[in-house]
């Protein structure tokens, strides 16, 4: 409704209940449920906390390089457009509407400016 995203939590108490350590299975399984929720694939995107919030032992991967493996089993599930949206391109787009160009106050909108005319966009 309000077009924004959620991040799928890589942590392993948010994707399993008996506190062992998650499988990339569990962030599909995961992830469907968050667009069945959203409503869209669109309103979807990763949230690792991969930057040291948290242990490397409590997340599916060790390393960020087992992100193409997750990617090839949300094809199973998803279109070529929502499994990139979901991977990065959601988020992309997300900020690209909701921040303000530094150089000049003005939206970005994947790669379209839109002036701000009495406190409203477009």
């Amino acid at each position: 409704r309000r077009n924004g995203v959620i991040g799928v939590s890589f942590f392993k108490d948010h994707l399993r209940a008996n506190g062992r350590r998650p499988r990339l299975d569990d962030v599909v399984d995961h992830i469907r449920w968050l667009v069945d929720v959203a409503g869209s694939p669109r309103h979807v995107g990763l949230g690792t906390d991969a930057d040291g919030l948290f242990p490397a032992s409590d997340s599916p991967i060790d390393s960020l390089s087992e992100l193409d493996e997750l990617e090839r089993m949300l094809i199973r599930h998803f279109d070529k457009a929502d499994v990139a949206g979901i991977m990065g391109g959601n988020w992309i787009h997300f900020l690209a509407d909701s921040l303000p160009d530094s150089r000049n106050g003005n939206r970005i909108d994947d790669g379209r400016r839109h002036a701000r005319v009495h406190g409203k966009d477009r």
